[in-house]
């Protein structure tokens, strides 16, 4: 979870100074006034900010980083050693400001479970650097998934040992189980990766969509257990479940009654590829719309789910693969 704090005045108000000096662009003087104008205990993340400015996730974080270099804002980060370490923004209205609270703070900020990022300490890197590890050990997000198949194979090794208990004494001892095969080992070059359960994929922590899809925890929570978050990301990487994931609440959104078994349908539309077939649809009847207003085809009607061409009576569907769709309704116009 990521939260913001503002030390600032019960207006929002910025300095001539920061306004006409012109050294933060035009997205992070836009993002340090939204932030200002909260109140100190609103908590919210960063998609919040994009949303509302109708940036990209890439610009709002680039403009975190900035204001953070240019003294308006210190990045504090929790070092928990788990994928959900919580990340606290301070914002300010003026650079003396933020130097003056980071020398009445320096002891809690330089206590050793936290990491902070400021103007004076600043280091250009890449966006979501993984918090610095003085003990060495396996990558970020690596204890947490091997935490979780630790446990499978725990479950997996007393499910014996519980059903042989309830068998009477006077019963013959069963078979022990079999030994299950030991997992496959990671390859030496992938230090950074996790291997798939599927052949040839391997999970980069540093990914702008699985630091996207732990942002959005607190959302899909309530409908997909994490566990099962964590195999769909194994199987069908961290894009293909963020894509499917934003694809389900607009699906929610737009119906009536809820969806009975979310992670069942989260199944499906990862194994049919909802997200491919509702990109495809859109850009058929957006190529159907074009065709017609373009060579004023009175006889292709257009429809929700197809479109028509009223003088043969065929039907073209909008979820067929784009090529085949398009070299069809190029035939209307030879």
């Amino acid at each position: 979870m990521v939260r913001f704090r503002t030390i600032k005045q019960e207006f929002t108000s910025v300095p001539n100074d920061v306004i006409q000096g012109f050294y933060l662009s035009a997205n992070a003087l836009a993002v340090l006034v939204t932030c200002l104008s909260y109140p100190n205990d609103w908590k919210y993340r960063p998609v919040s900010i994009w949303k509302n400015l109708k940036l990209s996730r890439d610009k709002t974080y680039a403009a975190f980083d900035e204001l953070v270099e240019k003294g308006h804002c210190i990045r504090i980060r929790s070092l928990r050693g788990n994928l959900r370490a919580e990340v606290d923004y301070i914002f300010f209205d003026q650079i003396i400001t933020c130097q003056d609270y980071i020398k009445e703070n320096e002891k809690e900020l330089s206590a050793s479970n936290i990491q902070v990022e400021h103007k004076w300490n600043f280091k250009k890197c890449f966006r979501h650097p993984e918090p610095w590890n003085p003990e060495g050990g396996e990558p970020e997000g690596q204890e947490v998934l091997n935490k979780i198949e630790q446990r499978r194979s725990i479950k997996e090794s007393i499910r014996p040992i519980v059903h042989n208990s309830s068998q009477p004494k006077d019963s013959p001892p069963s078979a022990p189980p079999p030994t299950p095969p030991p997992p496959k080992k990671p390859s030496q070059d992938s230090t950074n990766s996790i291997p798939s359960y599927s052949e040839g994929f391997s999970i980069d922590f540093s990914s702008p969509e699985l630091l996207e899809l732990i942002e959005m925890e607190p959302e899909y929570a309530p409908f997909f257990r994490p566990e099962i978050v964590t195999r769909w990301i194994k199987k069908y990487s961290p894009k293909t479940v963020l894509e499917t994931v934003k694809f389900f609440f607009q699906v929610k959104s737009k119906q009536a009654k809820p969806i009975p078994k979310p992670e069942a349908w989260m199944e499906v539309a990862l194994k049919k590829k909802f997200t491919e077939v509702d990109k495809s649809t859109k850009e058929n009847k957006e190529f159907a719309e074009n065709l017609k207003k373009k060579y004023r085809l009175q006889s292709l009607k257009i429809n929700k789910r197809y479109c028509q061409d009223t003088e043969t009576g065929k039907d073209y569907y909008y979820y067929l693969p784009p090529e085949v769709f398009q070299r069809a309704l190029q035939q209307l116009i030879e």
